[in-house]
This record gives structure tokens, sequence and C-alpha cells, in this order.
């Protein structure tokens, strides 16, 4: 490209199997038209309660384009913007990435069923960060032979800035089975109780409310004990898009002792004061469906001096 700037353009893919999965090995038997058997009445083996198994029999699959702009550092300017969009699927969720109603088990009458977006599967993210430093002041093109105090005052600054646009993450639509749904222990971590979806569970954007993000009318709780396994697939809503911007300002102060400086640093976390709210209650069967209940950190400043000596 243009001097001083690179355009990176590249593919990233992986497919893995043999990934860790949990399952119960005793899951229990839907009930029989006219039933309402307990969950351990109708296990295959009524001598045992939960068999929980992990083994490798799980699967995952990314692909991204990725995009780098990078401008090296001139005139006191650098800065480098990364673009991903991308897509990860698998079908059970890792330890450490059961977020929003997501699970790690899966069905054991149905595997196939948990195949969808992964927990960590947000399409877009665009991250730019810059730094730039003033061209004002000692060693720099501009008054770089004005007086100490006046240099010290206005002379050196260095301005940062990271800005960050992401997709929303993703949810699972779930619910509270009653003990004639049971096929295991009742916990969402090893269980597959989604509901059943009638339509698009997503409100258009433009009516969209903390009080109301789904669709309620488009999500069913099962009502029939033969089939406690809703059609709605995992993770197949997500939350908002996530925007966000910190600033820096750095300064380092010459001192009249050549092996000590003393540095200054302010830095604005989310700048613009934006509101991004946190992912919205995915339990159909909860009073609070469908409502958000908290957002990402406010604006924070963040002052600090230190002496290098």
């Amino acid at each position: 490209m243009a001097k001083d700037l690179i355009l990176d353009v590249g593919y990233s893919g992986n497919h893995s199997v043999g990934l860790w999965v949990n399952e119960d090995l005793n899951q229990a038997l839907p009930n029989q038209a006219g039933q309402s058997l307990g969950v351990n009445a109708r296990r295959p083996d009524q001598a045992f309660q939960n068999i929980d198994a992990n083994y490798n029999a799980g699967f995952s699959s990314y692909e991204a384009l990725q995009v780098k702009v990078e401008k090296r550092y001139s005139h006191g300017l650098t800065f480098l913007n990364s673009f991903t969009w991308s897509k990860a699927i698998d079908d059970a969720c890792g330890a450490l990435e059961a977020a929003n109603g997501d699970q790690q088990a899966v069905n054991l009458f149905d595997s196939a069923a948990g195949k969808g977006p992964s927990g960590y599967n947000q399409p877009f993210n665009d991250t730019l960060s810059a730094v730039y430093d003033l061209p004002f002041g000692h060693g720099r093109p501009y008054a770089s032979k004005m007086p100490y105090f006046a240099d010290a005052l206005f002379g050196g600054w260095t301005l940062s800035g990271i800005n960050s646009m992401l997709s929303g993450q993703p949810i699972n639509l779930t619910y509270d089975p009653s003990a004639a749904f049971l096929a295991t222990d009742g916990t969402k971590n090893s269980a597959i109780y989604r509901p059943n979806v009638l339509g698009n569970p997503m409100l258009p954007v433009s009516q969209q409310t903390p009080a109301a993000y789904f669709n309620a009318a488009m999500v069913s709780v099962p009502t029939d004990v033969t089939h406690p396994y809703g059609d709605a697939g995992r993770n197949i809503v997500s939350s908002n898009s996530l925007y966000n911007l910190d600033l820096g300002i750095h300064k380092q102060f010459r001192l009249p002792w050549e092996t000590k400086s003393l540095e200054f640093r302010g830095e604005v976390f989310n700048a613009l004061n934006k509101t991004n709210f946190s992912p919205a209650n995915g339990d159909a069967s909860s009073s609070s469906f469908g409502k958000i209940t908290a957002t990402f950190p406010a604006r924070q400043v963040q002052l600090a001096l230190r002496l290098v000596f």
C-alpha cells in the first residue's frame, strides 16, 4: 500500500474433533402419554441415578476472514485496525464458556441437536488502536526550544485510544422443567431443556427495550411430556452489539537529574459513556424472560503519576 501502510488479508480456519463433552449415560426416557413418572422411575437402569460421563465425542469448527491495516510509526502517528468476520460452531461449550444459558452436556438420545453457534461466537469484531505523539515540545518538530516550564505544561504529550466494536454474545434459550419433564438431575449444565419457537424469537430492533428484548409470543415452554425437548436450536439468539472507546494521555516530565523522570498517565475507559447492555434473560420459564437487568461498566477515569529513578 502507501508508504508506511501495511494491508494484511487472510483466512483462518480450524476443525477439531474428539473434544470433551458431558453426558448422563442413564438419561431418563420421556414419559409416555398420560404418565407423570419421576425422573428416576424412567431411567434405563433404575439401580443408579445420574451416570455422568466425560468423553471425546464433541467437535468444533471455526472460519474467519481477517483484515489488518497497520500504519508504521511516522510523523508521530501509529495505528492498527483489525477486523474479523467469523463463524464458530460446536455441539457443546467448554467448561469456561458456559455463559448465557449455554450448556456443556449433550442429549444422549439426540446429540446432533446440540450443534449450533459456539458460546464465543461473535461474527463481527473490529478493533482500532492508535498512538499519536503531539508535535510540540522538546525533541518534537515544533516548539522544540520552548522554555523548560512551558515544555512541562504544553510539550511532549502523547495521545492514545482503543475503539472496539463487537457483535453481541450468544444467548441459549432454556426453560426450567417440572418433574415430569426431567431427563436427568435438572441442572441447566447437565441437560438440554430448550423451549419451542413458533417464529423469530427476536423483536425488531426498533421495538427492543431493556424490559422486552425477545418476542415472548414466539417462545413457549413444552407442555407435552412425551416431547420434553423443545425445537429451539442452541444459541440461536444473541445480545446487543458492544461499542467501547478508551482514551489515554501520557507525558514524561524531564527533571533536572538525568537519571530520574516523572511520568503522568490519564486514562478514560468507555470515554463516550456508551450504555452497553448485558445479555437478556433467556430462561423462558422465568418472569424475567427477555429482560435486561445489567449493563457493562460506565465511564471510568484513572490517573497515575510515577517517579522513575
